[in-house]
C-alpha cells in the first residue's frame, strides 16, 4: 500500500487512516466498504492481508487454467520481504484448475480464495500449511476448506497455499471482527491472552461451546508449535441472522516465536505458569468449561498432533522438512499422562 502510495508522489507517513480505508474501498475483508474508493483506478494492485503489487501489464482481471496464469502473476507478485504475499483469487466450482485473478466477484461459478504465492518452493511453506489446517480438522478445530495448486515453470515446481475465505457466502460478505480489534489491542505488542479470548468469546457469543471452540485452539497452538498466535490471529463472526461465532481458524504455521525461543505471541493467561494439563483445566475453569471436558480436548489434540509425520507424508512433505516443521518426538513429552 505505502508503494502505491509512494508512486503517487505521497509521503507515506502523512497518509491518514481514513485514506487508508478509502485506498482498500470495497476490497476490504468483512462486510465493510469505504468510500470514495481510491483504489478503484489502481487496480493493478491487490490487497489481500498484506499488499501484493502485481505489474502494470497484468490486467485487472486474468481468467485461466492456474498453470497458465500462474506464471504471469508470480512474475508480478512484489519481492515478499520475509512474508509470503497474497492474492485474493476465485476458483471455479466444478473445475478446480480455473481460476481468476482481479475482480472476479461478477463470475458467479467462481468462490472467493485466498492464495500464498509458493516463493521458496525448497522450505514447502504452502504444503506445511495446508497439512497444519488438515490436522487441526482432525483435532476438532473449526476449519474451512484448503488445498494446494501446483504449478511449474522455468524448471522450478512450485506448491501455492489456498484456502477458501469465509467472510464470504453466496456472493455476500461478513462482518468479521479480530480479538484485537474487539478489545482496541496492539497485536504486535503480544500483550493479549488466552484467559482474555475465552472470557471475550462468551461474552460476544452468549455461547459456552464458542470458548470451548477457542480454548481447543489454544491447546493445539501450544502442542503444534505455532507460536504466531497473536490476537489478530483470533476472529469472530457476524452472519446475518444475528449473532456471534468464531470464525474458522486460520494462519496456522509451525513458528518458533520471539526470538527462536518458542515463546508465544499469547500467552495462557496471568498466572499460568506453562501448557499442563492442570493449567488448561484451570483456563477452561474460569469460563465454566468443566475440567472433564478440557481433558478430553488435550488428549483429541494430541491425537492429531502425533499423526503429524502420516499428514505431512500424505501433503508430499519430506520427512526430514516435516520433523524441521514440527518435532513429533518432543510433542510427546508434553503430552499429559
Amino acid at each position: 500500500m505505502d508503494r502505491a502510495f509512494q508512486k503517487r508522489g505521497l509521503n507515506p507517513e502523512q497518509v491518514t487512516s481514513l485514506e487508508r480505508l478509502c485506498y482498500l474501498g470495497s476490497r476490504a475483508f468483512g462486510a465493510l466498504s469505504y468510500r470514495p474508493d481510491l483504489g478503484s483506478g489502481n487496480h493493478d494492485v491487490l490487497v489481500a492481508l498484506q499488499e501484493v503489487a502485481l505489474a502494470k501489464e497484468v490486467k485487472e482481471t486474468q481468467e485461466g487454467r492456474y498453470e497458465e496464469v500462474f506464471p504471469a502473476f508470480l512474475k508480478a507478485a512484489s519481492s515478499p520481504g520475509g512474508a509470503r504475499p497474497k492474492l485474493t483469487i476465485g476458483i471455479h466450482r466444478c473445475d478446480p484448475a480455473q481460476v481468476v485473478i482481479g475482480d472476479w466477484a461478477s463470475l458467479a461459478e467462481y468462490d472467493p480464495w485466498i492464495l500464498k504465492v509458493d516463493v521458496n518452493p525448497e522450505r514447502a511453506y504452502g504444503r506445511i500449511e495446508h497439512a497444519f489446517a488438515l490436522m487441526a480438522r482432525k483435532a476438532g478445530l473449526r476449519t474451512v476448506e484448503t488445498r494446494i495448486l501446483d504449478d511449474a515453470h522455468d524448471g522450478v515446481a512450485r506448491s501455492h497455499f489456498a484456502i477458501k475465505r469465509f467472510d464470504r457466502e453466496d456472493g455476500k460478505r461478513i462482518h468479521m471482527h479480530s480479538l484485537a480489534a474487539l478489545l482496541e489491542r496492539d497485536f504486535n505488542r503480544n500483550e493479549t491472552t488466552y484467559e482474555e479470548l475465552l472470557i471475550a468469546a462468551k461474552r460476544l457469543t452468549g455461547d459456552i461451546a464458542a470458548a470451548e471452540e477457542f480454548l481447543r485452539r489454544a491447546i493445539f497452538n501450544y502442542a503444534a508449535g505455532n507460536c504466531d498466535d497473536h490476537a489478530k490471529n483470533h476472529a469472530f463472526l457476524l452472519r446475518e441472522r444475528g449473532g456471534w461465532e468464531p470464525s474458522p481458524v486460520y494462519d496456522l504455521t509451525p513458528s518458533r516465536g520471539e526470538g527462536h525461543r518458542n515463546i508465544h505471541a499469547m500467552i495462557i493467561g496471568v498466572g499460568f505458569d506453562g501448557p499442563t494439563e492442570r493449567n488448561w483445566c484451570r483456563l477452561g475453569e474460569t469460563v465454566g468449561i468443566p475440567a472433564e471436558k478440557t481433558r478430553q480436548m488435550i488428549r483429541a489434540v494430541y491425537d492429531a498432533v502425533l499423526e503429524w509425520p502420516t499428514i505431512a507424508a500424505d501433503c508430499g512433505i519430506s520427512s526430514q522438512r516435516a520433523m524441521e516443521a514440527l518435532d513429533v518426538e518432543g510433542v510427546k513429552a508434553l503430552l499429559p499422562p
